[in-house]
């Protein structure tokens, strides 16, 4: 008989889902509030994203080992982008919701023009699938910030929140 108590890898912890963000006059599936103090934090990387001062990202791995097997390709973030992506997840920035079916997602990173009017919520969303593709899809949060998706998300929530 299986135990019913143990979880499947494959689904959070409840706690986990009780994570998340709810800016303030935008829903999400959560019921945090955000920390005006996380909001300032995170747009205080603004000048960093847009002036870096080394690439955001460089592309690791595929070295031959003594045993002649080749590591795995790996991408490493620059430091401003590892503090970034560590802070979301501290204060609680990334919002908990289906980021593989959130087809708004789609069409703002098609069109990142249109950031320019998206509320909190959305713009918490986005930045959260772009840290969350990156376990998929190697270099997506690279290629995020290079085409300047995720400075157009902070420069809307500095403009909601001043």
């Amino acid at each position: 008989m299986p135990n019913r108590n143990k979880r499947s890898p494959l689904k959070s912890p409840r706690t986990s889902q009780s994570r998340g963000a709810k800016a303030t006059n935008a829903r999400t599936n959560s019921s945090r509030l955000i920390d005006p103090s996380a909001i300032a934090w995170a747009v205080s990387f603004i000048d960093r994203f847009e002036k870096p001062e080394e690439k955001f990202a460089t592309p690791r791995g595929l070295e031959k080992q003594p045993d002649g097997s080749l590591t795995f390709p790996w991408i490493q973030y620059s430091p401003d982008v590892t503090e970034f992506e560590k802070g979301l997840y501290e204060r609680h920035l990334n919002v908990v919701f289906d980021w593989g079916k959130w087809k708004r997602g789609e069409k703002l990173i098609a069109n990142p023009g249109l950031i320019d009017h998206a509320n909190a919520a959305d713009c918490l969303k986005l930045i959260t699938l772009c840290v969350r593709q990156e376990r998929t899809y190697g270099g997506f949060l690279a290629e995020a910030l290079e085409s300047g998706v995720i400075t157009a998300c902070l420069k809307r929530l500095r403009a909601l929140y001043s």
